[in-house]
């Protein structure tokens, strides 16, 4: 892949190539950008790490420089030959979470396809909020929650809460009470500490608040003579004179290799990405589920296509949404299919969902639009619970039949603007391909601002055949993998600025500085939120060691 920074006049600059540190083959086949620019992750679904075509996926971080680190290789844990682990790949908005494709792989049934989402899960104790922090949830608010009771009350900590308890008063301190602090840890056994404190003087407020339903009294003799049980997750203080928490993660094995850990008064945390496996509730072999996938910016919407699903005739195709829950499991809440969809319509072929997670876009390049397959694309609204509404359809008033129109979508972070690639569109010569920029209303309605065509195109470019549209709604990056400036089906890309009332303008041509024939060089783009950074797979293209697949990035 290769990146390219994109100045706000829309020039691009091309940074850096990226390889596979292991020579993957069709490294480059999916790409995609973070909103923020800062991470890439680029997919190579013919490598055979595990096995032949098991497929893999390679993260990337990029700095402000244009300097690239390698961030490693990703692979399904259960991976196995002809997975096509790599098929496509999407990031979130800060790129902390990661949708990887793996069309061929063992879902419901054999071969019906999977996709591997890395999203936070967080520990017992915590649940997932809106925005993907963890959240301490307050068991002592729900009294199902917690096993308090009697003359005990409860206290809620981070990550768990305490019985506390006062106890008559004890032999060898007479009129003095004492606290008897006991953790409590859902069904594991309660734990009593023993805390004795007689002075107010001798406890911070932090600690009465935690023993806020004690009675606490002064008795002036006993000072200097008694000794503080801490709690565990706390110690005494230097002076002996209260209890301070206890810093666990200055321990370096406090927590896994791959896990991150968090302190938190009286605890710790370990925070690590939990890689889970979705799969179609009724999906079948063959089905090709995740060959197209999107996820939003906080990575806790997900959409995958399955374009030759049969639900309404032979290859009709449908597209599957999934929530992640505060628990931090995915799970699937809507199928889609198109409300007149029909057989070999490939409705799923191109997912694309708004950054907010709101709108859905779901191309269907076989469907019948103004002409027979000519092809069409879905709006769909989806709700805060996950279910989903087919709200417009979109076609093209000069479609002709079999233009592929639908193959490749993108819409903006709030649902506002969509791209809608038709890359065997005639405008130029014999599938030299086209792009069509929508406004999307309100209500979902939609209406057509522009046409875009490559300004030198010619036949056979296949100008569409992947597009990227920033979360702005400012930038579009289209590939054409038959174009031939560099050598024959070298490949290149073009940059667009599109303006606030839709139309667009051609602002630079990317190609590789190494380009070569048959390299395909546009198979997969993606721009990142603000539209200043590309990147564009090669998947073809030569690495150092001549194994195909590259990637490039530019700054625009």
């Amino acid at each position: 892949a290769y990146v390219y920074k994109i100045a706000a006049s829309g020039s691009a600059v091309q940074k850096a190539k990226l390889t596979a540190f292991d020579g993957s083959d069709d490294f480059g086949w999916s790409v995609s950008v973070s909103a923020d620019g800062r991470k890439t992750v680029v997919g190579a679904y013919a490598d055979d790490g595990r096995g032949s075509d098991s497929g893999g996926a390679y993260a990337f971080r990029l700095a402000d420089d244009g300097s690239v680190m390698h961030g490693g290789k990703l692979t399904a844990v259960d991976g196995s030959s002809n997975d096509r682990f790599g098929s496509a790949a999407s990031l979130s908005g800060n790129g902390s979470v990661v949708l990887i494709g793996a069309s061929g792989a063992d879902g419901m049934q054999p071969a019906s396809g999977a996709a591997y989402l890395s999203a936070p899960r967080c520990d017992v104790g915590f649940s997932l909020a809106a925005n993907g922090s963890c959240v301490d949830i307050d068991e002592c608010s729900q009294p199902a929650s917690h096993s308090c009771g009697g003359s005990s009350h409860c206290v809620n900590v981070p990550g768990r809460y305490f019985c506390a308890e006062c106890l008559p008063p004890d032999s060898a301190l007479t009129d003095m009470p004492f606290v008897s602090n006991v953790i409590s840890s859902g069904s594991d056994s309660l734990v009593a500490l023993n805390s004795k404190v007689s002075h107010t003087s001798l406890v911070s407020a932090a600690n009465r608040s935690k023993h806020e339903a004690c009675a606490w009294t002064a008795h002036p003799a006993a000072l200097g003579a008694l000794r503080i049980q801490c709690q565990a997750g706390y110690r005494r203080s230097d002076h002996n004179s209260e209890c301070v928490d206890i810093d666990e993660c200055l321990v370096p094995s406090a927590c896994p290799v791959h896990a991150t850990c968090k302190n938190t008064e009286g605890s710790y945390m370990c925070i690590r990405n939990a890689v889970m496996k979705l799969t179609a509730s009724d999906g079948a072999g063959g089905d090709r589920f995740g060959d197209s996938l999107s996820v939003s910016d906080d990575g806790l919407t997900a959409l995958v296509g399955a374009h030759l699903d049969d639900d309404l005739g032979s290859e009709s195709g449908s597209a599957y949404v999934y929530k992640v829950t505060p628990g931090g499991m995915a799970v699937q809440t809507a199928k889609l299919t198109a409300a007149d969809g029909a057989a070999s319509d490939y409705f799923g072929s191109a997912v694309s969902l708004s950054g907010d997670g709101t709108t859905a876009i779901v191309g269907a390049y076989g469907g019948n639009g103004r002409s027979t397959s000519s092809g069409s694309a879905f709006i769909y609204k989806i709700a805060s619970d996950g279910s989903a509404l087919q709200i417009f359809k979109l076609t093209v008033g000069d479609g002709s039949s079999a233009q592929h129109y639908g193959m490749s979508v993108s819409v903006s972070r709030n649902g506002s603007t969509a791209i809608i690639g038709a890359y065997y569109d005639d405008p130029r010569g014999w599938q030299s391909g086209s792009a069509y920029v929508y406004r999307i209303a309100s209500d979902g309605s939609a209406a057509q601002t522009a046409k875009l065509t490559a300004s030198d195109g010619t036949s056979s470019d296949y100008f569409g055949r992947a597009l990227s549209l920033s979360g702005d709604g400012s930038t579009a990056v289209i590939g054409a993998t038959g174009e031939d400036a560099r050598a024959t089906d070298a490949g290149s890309a073009y940059v667009y600025k599109i303006a606030a009332d839709g139309s667009a303008s051609q602002t630079a041509k990317l190609t590789a500085a190494d380009g070569s024939g048959s390299a395909y060089f546009g198979r997969a783009v993606s721009v990142s939120g603000d539209g200043g950074i590309a990147v564009v797979g090669a998947y073809q293209g030569k690495d150092q060691c001549g194994t195909p697949g590259s990637a490039y990035v530019y700054k625009i």
